[in-house]
C-alpha cells in the first residue's frame, strides 16, 4: 500500500518548494499493528517527477502518442485545406479583376465608338442642304448607334455570364479540393 502526500509551499517570492512524503507500508497483513512504522522518505520536486513520470502505464503512452500523431495528422491536414482555399481565393479575386478589366475596357471601346460616331454625325449633318435630310441622317444615326450600343451590352452581358459560371465551377472545384469531405 503506497500513501502519497504532496506539500506545496509557494511563496511570492523568485523561489518555491514543493515536497513530496511517499509512506510505504511494509507490513505482510494489514491486521499487524506492530510493524506499521512502515518507510517514509522525503523527496523534492524533480524527484517526485521522475518517480511519477516511471510508473505511466504503457496503454497510457500508447493513447497520448496516438492523440499527438491525431492532431499532428488534423493540423497538417487543416494547414493545406487553408493553403488551398487561400490560393482558390487568390485566382477568384484575379478572375474577377480581370473580367472586370475586360468589360471596363469594351465600355471605354463602345464610348470611344459613340464619340466617332457623334462627330461623323456632326459633319454628315453640316453637309446637308435640307431639314428633311438632316431628319434622315440623325435617324439612321440614332438606328445605328442603338444597334451597336445594344449589341456592345449583350456581347458584355454574355461575357460576364460566362466568367462568372466559369468563375462559380472553378471555385466549387477548389472548395472540394480544399473541403474534401463537405463534397
Amino acid at each position: 500500500m503506497v500513501i502519497c502526500t504532496v506539500s506545496m509551499d509557494f511563496h511570492l517570492g523568485k523561489y518555491s518548494t514543493a515536497g513530496v512524503i511517499i509512506v510505504e507500508n511494509t507490513n505482510t497483513s494489514p491486521n499487524n499493528t506492530e510493524n506499521n512504522t512502515g518507510l517514509v522518505s522525503e523527496l523534492n520536486a524533480n524527484e517526485a517527477m521522475k518517480q511519477w513520470s516511471q510508473r505511466i502505464d504503457a496503454p497510457a503512452r500508447d493513447h497520448v502518442e496516438r492523440s499527438a500523431a491525431s492532431a499532428q495528422k488534423t493540423l497538417t491536414s487543416i494547414h493545406e485545406a487553408a493553403t488551398s482555399l487561400s490560393g482558390s481565393l487568390e485566382s477568384a479575386v484575379l478572375h474577377a479583376v480581370e473580367t472586370n478589366a475586360n468589360v471596363n475596357r469594351n465600355i471605354a471601346q463602345l464610348l470611344y465608338k459613340n464619340a466617332q460616331a457623334s462627330l461623323g454625325l456632326i459633319q454628315t449633318l453640316s453637309g446637308v442642304k435640307s431639314l428633311e435630310e438632316a431628319f434622315r441622317v440623325y435617324a439612321d444615326y440614332v438606328k445605328n448607334t442603338s444597334e451597336t450600343n445594344l449589341a456592345a451590352y449583350r456581347g458584355n452581358a454574355e461575357y460576364v455570364k460566362e466568367r462568372v459560371t466559369e468563375g462559380a465551377a472553378t471555385a466549387r472545384e477548389n472548395l472540394s479540393k480544399a473541403f474534401p469531405r463537405a463534397a
